[in-house]
C-alpha cells in the first residue's frame, strides 16, 4: 500500500508572548498528484476542523507559499481568510508566504479582537 495523501499539524497558541488564541496550526497538507481533485484534501480538512470544534479551539492557521496558486484557491474554497497575523497587514509584503486562518465555529473569543479579517482577494469580511 501507498500513502497518497498525509497532514501534519500540532496544537498551540498563537504567540509565545502574548497568546490571544489556542490554535490547530498545520504545519503541511500533501496529496500525490495523480490523487489531487478527489476530495482527500477536503476530508482531511473536515477532520482538522471536527478536532479543533472537539478542543474548543479558537481557529485553524496554517501558511501557504503565495506562489502556490492551487493551495491558495483549495484554502480559499473552503473558508480560510488572510489571518491577522499576516505580514502583509504590518506592511512586510517581502515574504514569499502568507498566513491563512478559520475561526472555529464553536470557538468562543478569549480575548476581545479589533483587528480586520480580509479575505484572499483582498476585501473586508469584517461586518
Amino acid at each position: 500500500k501507498k500513502l497518497v495523501a498525509f497532514i501534519h499539524f500540532r496544537i498551540e497558541e498563537d504567540d509565545e508572548d502574548e497568546p490571544e488564541r489556542a490554535v490547530l496550526y498545520i504545519r503541511e497538507l500533501q496529496t500525490a498528484i495523480a490523487f489531487r481533485r478527489r476530495g482527500l484534501g477536503t476530508h482531511l480538512m473536515r477532520i482538522i476542523n471536527q478536532i479543533a470544534v472537539h478542543l474548543k479551539l479558537d481557529a485553524i492557521l496554517l501558511t501557504v507559499f503565495k506562489s502556490n496558486a492551487d493551495a491558495i484557491q483549495f484554502y480559499q474554497r473552503i473558508n480560510f481568510v488572510i489571518d491577522q497575523d499576516d505580514p502583509s497587514n504590518f506592511n512586510e509584503n517581502d515574504v514569499c508566504y502568507t498566513i491563512l486562518s478559520k475561526r472555529v465555529p464553536s470557538a468562543t473569543k478569549k480575548v476581545q479582537d479589533h483587528s480586520s479579517t480580509t479575505s484572499l482577494d483582498g476585501h473586508s469580511l469584517d461586518s
